[in-house]
């Protein structure tokens, strides 16, 4: 029985890695507008977060084919020669996946708090301020608490809702995802949580 649960738990894991992927892979061809995974412009990682490249590269590159491969077969991306190269591009159909994975803000509860906050700071200027103000609507509506107009706190894990956010307006370098150990006072916010007792 023990072994049988591992094994529910393992496969639970990989595709959540999986689904990871799928989405880091998405996030990096929008971002650079063409992406090729075997020879990367310098100019285009600038713009791609490291925590999206990590999951990338950070497997091996049979494993890399394999989400590609089922990428293009799904619709999400398409093959394609740029300057001899063969690149990737994303399709519409992948950027409105990326757009549906934005907004669905499943961040999910888990069963116990870790007592950490992940906390959210953006610096986007009065040029930008539509895309300022849809990041604070977007947090807003994943439940965020707002601590000051640019810091924005949540208990549970969110990176991957932040990573997508990031994508989805193109503002990575201007937000930054923190976990901290502790909260000066955080007992309201514990109780604005309902983690009073958690």
């Amino acid at each position: 029985m023990m072994n049988a649960d591992n094994n529910i738990e393992q496969r639970v894991r990989t595709r959540a890695k999986r689904g990871q992927v799928k989405t880091a892979i998405l996030q990096a061809a929008a971002l650079a507008g063409i992406f090729t995974l075997a020879v990367a412009a310098p100019n285009t990682l600038k713009a791609i977060p490291q925590s999206t490249l990590k999951l990338i590269f950070g497997r091996s590159r049979n494993s890399r084919d394999v989400a590609v491969a089922r990428l293009v077969k799904e619709g999400l991306l398409v093959r394609d020669r740029h300057h001899g190269i063969r690149v990737l591009r994303i399709t519409d159909d992948g950027r409105r996946y990326l757009d549906q994975e934005s907004r669905k803000h499943q961040l999910m509860r888990p069963g116990r708090w870790d007592k950490k906050w992940r906390i959210t700071i953006f610096d986007i200027g009065e040029k930008h301020r539509k895309t300022r103000d849809a990041l604070r609507r977007e947090l807003r509506t994943a439940k965020f608490y707002r601590l000051q107009d640019s810091v924005w706190v949540y208990p549970f894990p969110c990176e991957e809702l932040i990573t997508l956010l990031k994508a989805d307006l193109k503002v990575g370098k201007d937000i930054l995802y923190i976990v901290a150990e502790e909260l000066e006072n955080d007992r309201w916010l514990r109780e604005h949580f309902n983690l009073l007792f958690a």
